[in-house]
């Protein structure tokens, strides 16, 4: 029953021993990064799968898959709670958090958040054209703040002016 109601989860998740053995994976798991069934069987080493998605450009161009595979391992053997997100081959983008529990086993659970990126970026650039657009509009305020500040120095001198010819007007009219 635990099974089937992992499998009912939307997240893949996997549960590796303190000898990075998989104990358990769901249906989501499986079919997330398609592994072979000897992949996903209980007892598969972790390296392995490592090693197979590397192989399958799932971490993207890998020079050294061996020494990448002993790097996660070694990673793996550290059990430190963590949280990463990851573009993967397909053009899909995943988060991966991993748990350690004290029996000495960790549990990965992986979220195609794709969506959710794509999103942040509509964001990211819908923000940026507004901010954009804000600027042109803030210098064209400024340019006309500057605009009507002459005018008003101009309007403020022909006043003084007219008020000078004025006075000089009643001087000779009186």
């Amino acid at each position: 029953m635990t099974e089937a109601g992992l499998n009912l989860i939307a997240q893949a998740l996997t549960i590796y021993d303190d000898d990075l053995r998989l104990v358990l994976c769901n249906q989501p798991f499986r079919r997330m990064f398609a592994l072979p069934d000897a992949l996903v069987a209980p007892g598969a080493r972790f390296e392995d799968t490592i090693r197979h998605l590397a192989s399958a450009g799932e971490y993207g161009p890998v020079d050294d898959i061996e020494a990448f595979v002993m790097s996660r391992v070694d990673q793996a053997r550290a059990f430190k709670p963590h949280y990463v997100e990851r573009p993967r081959s397909n053009g899909r983008t995943i988060s991966i958090e991993g748990f350690p529990l004290p029996q000495g086993v960790w549990i990965a659970v992986y979220t195609d958040i794709t969506r959710a990126k794509r999103g942040e970026a509509l964001l990211r650039a819908r923000s940026e054209k507004l901010s954009d657009e804000l600027v042109a509009h803030t210098e064209e305020l400024s340019a006309t703040n500057r605009e009507l500040a002459a005018t008003i120095s101009a309007l403020e001198e022909t006043q003084r002016q007219l008020r000078s010819i004025e006075a000089r007007t009643r001087l000779t009219t009186e």
